[in-house]
């Protein structure tokens, strides 16, 4: 039967099959340094992430292509849920400028500025996509 938990200390999927190769590479302080903030910006330990990151690479469709690391896809996700949640409430207040005008008849200062917020969410919405898409192309 597969082991599927992850173990404490946020360390990476446990195998169907045992591993029992190690592979030892070597690093500048900066590098290590650069590692172990990437690493934790994901809630990884630093081997963890760098054997993760490797074989997503490796096991790819087109392993020739370069992987996002996954704190950055990470962000890229959350950038992408911050400008969905600021469309949405742009959206309430552009609702309540467009209810204005039908029970009133007037144009008023709030329509043209809601409609200005949705536009700059959008934009944000989009430039949010894109740059996830880049990362998993």
């Amino acid at each position: 039967m597969a082991r599927q938990s992850l173990a404490p200390g946020s360390r990476r999927r446990h195998s169907e099959t045992r591993r029992e190769l190690r592979l030892t590479t070597w690093f500048s302080a900066e590098e290590l340094d650069a590692i172990r903030r990437a690493a934790a910006a994901t809630g990884m330990d630093p081997g963890a992430w760098l054997a993760k990151l490797g074989t997503d690479a490796a096991t790819a469709t087109d392993p020739g292509r370069s992987l996002a690391p996954p704190g950055q896809l990470t962000d890229a996700v959350a950038e992408m849920s911050a400008a969905t949640e600021m469309a949405r409430r742009h959206g309430y207040l552009l609702n309540q400028a467009v209810a204005a005008l039908h029970s009133t008849g007037r144009h008023s200062p709030q329509l043209n500025a809601a409609a200005s917020l949705i536009a700059r969410a959008v934009r944000r919405m989009e430039s949010a996509t894109l740059a996830a898409g880049r990362m998993l192309r």
